[in-house]
């Protein structure tokens, strides 16, 4: 699988098994633009079908995470797509989302600055949040005369509950990072400097596990399989090399060295 040669708004940085895809909008503060949609989803789609790849990080360059959908855009789409059209693109914009959501490997978003509207909806795409403290967090669309289309109604719920939802939502407030953790919706909080190494030890845990066990757990939560789906998946992964290696490592007291087969 090759990679990409380049991207206009995004960095792709692969370490051994760690990738980074960074928004790289920073005069925008990352504010997604067609063109940034464009890129994550081809970006996001080429890591999905890489096995080298272990996991996989989101973050933003400069000082925020992400602000939004650039406004610009959307002045753009309002004076001259049809109804049809606009439904059309908002459509595409989820599905990359949605794209975050499956990738087989395990996600992290290193939320370094604040976190609003689409960059938060990325955040709630991935599989864990971590925050700087000082970053803001919210979904401040109803200020504007709009709603939060891109996930985060149907993934917020079962982080913190209807009620704390409609309350981010409802009333478009930013709250601080430790409310965020407070509430559930990230993971950790970590001083700004902090976060790069913070994560990175995530991430060398993460990826230290067998990759079919991973895109198995995180398929079997995100769908929430009923029991019976369960067990055939996990009679499945027992018979793989992968878990002969774990299991041998176990018994024989040393780290396994899975290969993903």
């Amino acid at each position: 699988m090759t990679i990409p040669r380049s991207f206009e708004t995004l960095m792709w940085k692969q370490e051994g098994p760690r990738l980074t895809l960074t928004l790289n909008r920073p005069e925008r503060l990352n504010a997604f633009s067609p063109a940034m949609f464009r890129d994550l989803g081809q970006a996001v789609e080429t890591a999905s079908k890489k096995a080298d790849v272990r996991v996989v990080i989101f973050t933003g360059a400069g000082r925020a995470f992400c602000s939004g959908a650039d406004l610009t855009n959307v002045s753009e789409y309002r004076s001259g797509a049809e109804g049809d059209e606009l439904a059309h693109g908002i459509r595409q914009a989820q599905s990359v989302f949605d794209t975050v959501e499956a990738l087989p490997q395990p996600t992290i978003a290193a939320i370094n600055g604040h976190a609003v509207g689409a960059g938060l909806q990325l955040a709630l795409a991935c599989d864990f949040r971590v925050a700087a403290r000082g970053a803001k967090l919210g979904l401040s669309d109803v200020k504007i005369g709009i709603v939060p289309a891109l996930g985060a109604t149907l993934r917020l719920p079962p982080l913190i509950g209807i009620a704390k939802t409609k309350e981010l939502i409802l009333t478009g407030d930013l709250i601080s990072a430790e409310e965020a953790y407070r509430i559930g919706l990230v993971n950790l909080v970590v001083e700004q400097p902090s976060l790069d190494g913070t994560v990175g030890e995530l991430a060398e845990k993460l990826s230290s596990h067998a990759p079919l066990a991973m895109a198995a757990a995180k398929e079997l939560l995100d769908s929430r399989a009923p029991l019976d789906e369960v067990a055939a998946v996990q009679s499945r992964l027992i018979k793989s090399a992968d878990a002969l290696e774990g299991i041998s490592a176990f018994f024989e007291k040393r780290k396994p060295h899975f290969t993903g087969s």
